[in-house]
C-alpha cells in the first residue's frame, strides 16, 4: 500500500493536489503541506484568505486554477492579487482605507 502524499492532515481536510490541502470549518481555513499546517486564519478573514491563495501560488504549491476552486475564488481576482503581492507585498493585499482620509 502507497502512504498518502500529504499524511498530516485533519479530518475533513479536501487535498486540492499532491502538495496541498486545506481544511475549512465555520471558523477557521487552513492550509497544509506534506510536512504539516503552512498557515491558517479565520474563515470569514478575507484578507488572510488571499495572502494564503496568494502564497500557496508563490511557493508552486497549487496553480491559480486550483486555488480558484477549492476557495470558491475567481481566477481574475487571484491573478491581480498575485500582481499587487510581486508590486507591493503584503500590503498590497490589504483593503484600502476609503475616504477623503484613505
Amino acid at each position: 500500500m502507497l502512504a498518502p502524499h500529504l499524511p498530516l492532515l485533519p479530518n475533513g481536510a479536501t487535498e486540492i493536489n499532491d502538495s496541498l490541502a486545506i481544511h475549512r470549518d465555520e471558523e477557521f481555513i487552513g492550509f497544509f503541506h506534506a510536512a504539516g499546517p503552512i498557515c491558517s486564519c479565520r474563515s470569514d478573514d478575507s484578507t488572510g484568505i488571499r495572502i494564503g491563495a496568494v502564497t500557496m501560488i508563490q511557493q508552486g504549491l497549487a496553480r491559480v486554477m486550483e486555488i480558484s476552486r477549492a476557495l470558491s475564488l475567481h481566477r481574475t481576482t487571484l491573478f491581480r492579487d498575485i500582481k499587487k503581492f510581486d508590486s507591493e507585498g503584503l500590503k498590497g493585499l490589504m483593503p484600502k482605507r476609503r475616504g477623503p482620509k484613505g
